[in-house]
């Protein structure tokens, strides 16, 4: 959970970030990431972005975190603000989702014009977090031509085509789940510590045919063999008792 300081690092950062780009009544930058806005900002726009971050600046006092996420999100959606996504950023911080909040800090530092004291912070922020991420890499898989099925605590993964697979996660319990066509899927569940590295040996074992016994080809030649063979010493047997018989015609009479 996220400390009194932390919590204060939230509101109070961000509101002098807002404040110093002159956003407080005038239109916001525009950013560059796919969720921000790609033209100019409505003053509406504006209005409920600005009402927005204080909803999310109260929640985050309150620690309630989910919750400020939502606002943040939002807020940089409408506004395009670098001052809503550093929130986001330390929001995800805060929520233990490091490789998010990593991600949004790159974000930021790399669509975004913002001072050098926040551009320093930022920047050490991001690489704490990008500490704290562990990475799960897969062996011995098959090659990227293969068709694979890629699951990752219920969700499906890319397969970029990299060999081995690096997956990164954040620090937790994960299970893992690899598909191929004709093979058993293949599982694994493990807990990661922060930074950990991880590698497991993937290992796809064909399925069985599936047909029965009596529809195996080889079954029917090693029965057929069995039979002939059977057969013909049945036919010697009876040959051998004919001839043994007082009343056969085979008996030579003197």
């Amino acid at each position: 959970m996220a400390s009194r300081h932390e919590r204060r690092a939230v509101r109070c950062v961000a509101v002098a970030l807002w404040l110093s780009l002159g956003l407080a009544g005038a239109a916001p930058l525009e950013a560059q990431a796919p969720t921000a806005p790609s033209r100019a900002t409505s003053e509406a726009a504006v209005t409920e972005a600005r009402l927005l971050f204080q909803a999310g600046n109260a929640a985050a006092d309150a620690a309630q975190f989910a919750d400020a996420l939502v606002h943040f999100t939002r807020a940089f959606e409408l506004s395009g603000n670098p001052a809503a996504l550093y929130n986001v950023a330390r929001t995800l911080r805060a929520l233990g989702r490091h490789l998010e909040a990593r991600d949004a800090f790159d974000r930021l530092l790399t669509e975004h014009v913002v001072s050098e004291a926040t551009r320093a912070e930022a920047t050490a922020l991001r690489q704490e977090e990008a500490r704290r991420i562990s990475t799960l890499t897969l062996l011995d898989l098959p090659g990227p031509g293969v068709d694979l099925a890629l699951r990752v605590d219920g969700t499906g993964r890319p397969d970029p085509g990299g060999r081995p697979l690096v997956l990164e996660l954040d620090p937790g319990a994960h299970g893992l789940l690899v598909q191929r066509e004709h093979f058993r899927p293949f599982t694994w569940d493990g807990v990661l510590g922060e930074g950990q590295r991880e590698a497991v040996r993937v290992q796809l074992e064909p399925e069985p045919t599936g047909r029965t016994l009596a529809e195996e080809p080889l079954v029917w030649i090693v029965t057929g063999v069995v039979l002939l063979a059977g057969g013909a010493v049945a036919g010697g047997l009876l040959w051998e008792d004919a001839q043994l018989n007082p009343g056969s015609t085979r008996v030579i009479r003197l």
